[in-house]
């Protein structure tokens, strides 16, 4: 049965799926970067970036309030910001594209199908149609960025946004603890794929960037919200296919069709302007 699938697939064995991309993609990220101009690989930032882009390919705004974001294989950073800020922001949307890398492909293993524009839409549909795996992901993403930056530099604000905005903490405790430890595990297993790349001189050059970047003491109070309960790999399997579940479910209703379809063509979009660089 599909549940069966789920458990066979290998991600869950030895969790592979990130390490997959990475020799395909990781020269021709570096390449664009070097031809760019704007990269050097020779400060904590542009190594960040090169390592980012060679998942996914990374655009540079200069208006709006956030920092960043991530949607339809496009990474977005400020480049008004601090190279400290950039590195963090960098790491924390990357992980997001990881999070839909890892769902893409197990849908891909389970029908035995290859990505396309539709299989994408829908992950990005799974992970943004209620909060619950808002809240998940966003954990994730910010416990991934926590590991790479300083001690007393961790920042769950985008956590803490979906959680204030969606979240009652007395009624929903429970699905909240379930959240957080479930994009926990997630996080640990992209830790250790990253940890390949961000190796401990680059973490040593990533904390002296820092220093250089921020004048004021780290703060600790965000560190309180990093957790070290991790999912035995049977639950991880039952929340990850409990995520697409509910989303095929409300893929069902009137309005999803058209948020799909919007989906899919910006994944069109995005795609085939990749395809024209590449």
């Amino acid at each position: 049965d599909e549940r069966a699938s789920f458990q066979a697939c290998p991600y869950f064995l030895r969790c592979v799926l990130p390490r997959q991309f990475v020799p395909a993609h990781f020269p021709l990220g570096r390449d664009k970067i070097t031809q760019s101009g704007k990269y050097y690989f020779n400060t904590p930032l542009s190594r960040v970036a090169a390592i980012t882009a060679a998942y996914a390919p990374v655009n540079y705004k200069s208006r709006g309030a956030e920092l960043g974001s991530y949607a339809f294989n496009l990474i977005n950073v400020d480049d008004r910001l601090d190279s400290a800020n950039q590195i963090a922001t960098l790491i924390h949307e990357l992980t997001h594209h990881l999070v839909s890398e890892i769902l893409e492909q197990i849908l891909m293993y389970v029908w035995e199908v290859e990505k396309s524009d539709v299989i994408e839409a829908f992950v990005f549909f799974s992970l943004t149609c209620n909060p619950i795996p808002m809240l998940v992901n966003e954990y994730c993403a910010h416990s991934v960025e926590g590991r790479f930056v300083p001690h007393g530099y961790q920042n769950y604000g985008s956590f803490n946004n979906v959680l204030v905005e969606n979240f009652d903490m007395e009624k929903d405790i429970e699905i909240v603890i379930h959240s957080s430890i479930y994009g926990n595990t997630l996080a640990n297993d992209l830790i250790n794929v990253l940890e390949s790349f961000i190796n401990a001189n680059l973490r040593e050059d990533i904390k002296m960037q820092f220093k250089k970047d921020y004048q004021f003491p780290p703060k600790y109070d965000q560190i309180l919200f990093e957790r070290k309960e991790i999912m035995a790999p049977e639950s991880l399997i039952e929340s990850m296919f409990a995520t697409l579940v509910v989303a095929f479910t409300l893929a069902r209703e009137k309005d999803a069709r058209e948020i799909l379809d919007a989906f899919k063509n910006n994944y069109k979009e995005i795609n085939q302007m990749q395809k024209t660089f590449d």
